[in-house]
């Protein structure tokens, strides 16, 4: 079963508009709004006295902890019931007023329950994909899937290969025309659509062959390849002789096809082959999103199972383990943020795949899982919020007090607006 870290340290913030973030940062100078400012192992509160073209000005209370010039810091506010939060960095500090950037985003809905700061000095991080490194003769599609046993109801019978097979017959045959799975064992993918599915990794369903491939995804972690996906697929040729999939369609409709489902069954990097189902001739009824769920979790349950078996016989070809190149843009006691250059990045990290870190607080080593909540990008680097799962209550104590410099309460209540940091405890290691 997969193992996820608790929602209330991996609930998603929405990004405002440019408009209302200027809007809510000047109801903090006219309200005298407080904000929160953390840093690594500091926080201190100040209010807005003067908003510039560049910089805000804040007055800080007497017990400012002193932060320094281009410290990264995090800020929070409460704004008409509603926590805003937004990063930034500090540009001069004179005396009581602190002077720093206008920050370029805000977010709302910030319900994490620890809060985010940069990597203080001393924390080295270093990240390794589950699977570690090894080569097998599949192939290889643009983003990396955890092999994990998810969640499936007793109708699935995973003693053997063949009980495994019959009991997703048994499920899907009420609701097909035709089922069947094949593995990329013995050949390479053929046909347009076992290259499209082996290339991009995701699910290729056709509600109907007169409608075409959907416009959106439903699956918040993208699980289908939509139209647009296809038609970038196919490039130039799109335009110059025509698209493919639509040609496909015409030729499925031609032969009483109907509706179908192709979904990969993923191995890490790997598309080691998928599953098949189709409604035809007489059963003229379009595949609706259970269908497709049945089969993307019998996909899932068949890779987990070729795993525990070793099918592939990849323990013995594994190679040594190298860790990402990825640089921490910020991190808490339950998650962190990372970036992956891409230039450099050979794999797109599927959202839910889990990978495994290595910590190294001083001289304090930590091992424990995490699993990708969300993924975004901008034009350099591709953008990874973690959330930490199989921790050990006595390393989370330790990676907290090293982080926030402050005692670790388990039953404590706060969240990122409400969290404070004892005055007497800001040091630097």
């Amino acid at each position: 079963m997969i193992q996820s870290p608790a929602k209330e340290d991996t609930e998603v913030a929405s990004k405002i508009s440019g408009i209302e973030k200027d809007f809510i940062l000047k109801a903090a100078l006219s309200d005298r709004i407080p904000i929160r400012l953390h840093n690594a192992r500091q926080a201190a509160e100040g209010i807005v006295t003067e908003i510039g073209k560049e910089l805000i000005t804040l007055e800080t209370t007497p017990d400012w902890p002193g932060f320094q010039s281009w410290d990264r810091v995090s800020c929070y506010l409460t704004f008409r019931g509603q926590s805003i939060g937004f990063k930034t960095k500090v540009r001069k500090v004179e005396g009581k007023k602190l002077f720093m950037a206008i920050p370029e985003n805000a977010y709302r809905g910030l319900e994490r329950k620890y809060v985010r700061v940069p990597p203080p000095h001393g924390l080295d991080v270093k990240l390794f994909l589950q699977s570690g490194e090894f080569a097998l003769n599949f192939p290889v599609c643009e983003e990396y899937s955890a092999v994990e046993l998810p969640q499936y109801n007793d109708a699935f019978d995973i003693t053997s290969m063949n009980s495994l097979v019959e009991s997703f017959k048994k499920r899907i045959t009420p609701v097909s025309s035709e089922n069947r799975t094949i593995m990329f064992r013995k050949r390479q993918p053929e046909t347009f659509e076992e290259v499209l599915i082996s290339k991009l990794g995701k699910s290729l369903y056709i509600p109907s062959t007169r409608s075409g491939l959907p416009t959106g995804d439903p699956y918040p972690e993208g699980r289908l390849i939509t139209k647009d996906m296809e038609e970038d697929y196919e490039g130039a040729e799109y335009f110059l002789t025509g698209s493919k999939m639509e040609k496909l369609l015409a030729e499925k409709g031609s032969k009483s096809i109907h509706s179908e489902i192709w979904v990969p069954v993923l191995y890490y990097q790997y598309v080691v082959g998928y599953v098949y189902v189709c409604n035809r001739d007489e059963r003229r009824v379009s595949f609706d999103l259970s269908t497709v769920d049945l089969v993307f979790e019998f996909s899932r349950i068949l890779a987990y199972f070729l795993k525990s078996h070793n099918y592939f016989n990849d323990k013995s070809i594994r190679k040594e383990r190298t860790p990402l190149g990825a640089t921490i843009a910020d991190i808490s006691a339950a998650g962190m943020l990372i970036a992956l250059p891409k230039d450099n990045l050979k794999l797109m990290l599927k959202t839910q795949s889990g990978i495994e870190l290595e910590f190294h607080l001083g001289n304090r080593a930590i091992h424990c899982q995490a699993r990708v909540m969300r993924r975004y990008s901008d034009e350099k680097n591709v953008y990874y919020g973690l959330g930490f799962y199989q921790i050990k209550p006595e390393q989370k104590k330790g990676l907290y007090e090293f982080l926030y410099h402050s005692e670790y309460n388990p039953e404590s209540k706060e969240d990122e607006t409400s969290f404070k940091l004892e005055s007497s405890s800001v040091e630097e290691d």
